[in-house]
């Protein structure tokens, strides 16, 4: 599992929000880090729980409402 790039995504989604934007519309954004499947599906799908169960905490959580605004 790559869950620093997990929190390199999210971490970035929450300080950019051009690049949250991008991420909504274009799952190719993600193409650049090391995800697995699993990972790249739960960030796309916006699956907090999965996210979690990876060890993602509440706080990186929260990107995914940025990214979801954008939707």
């Amino acid at each position: 599992m790559s869950l620093a790039h997990v929190k390199t995504v999210l971490s970035t989604a929450r300080r950019n929000a051009g690049f949250a934007a991008q991420l909504a519309t274009d799952a190719a954004l993600l193409t650049g880090y090391d995800l697995t499947p699993e990972e790249r599906e739960a960030l796309v799908g916006g699956d907090a729980e999965t996210l979690r169960a990876m060890g993602i905490d509440d706080e990186l959580l929260k990107a995914l409402g940025e990214i979801a605004v954008h939707r």
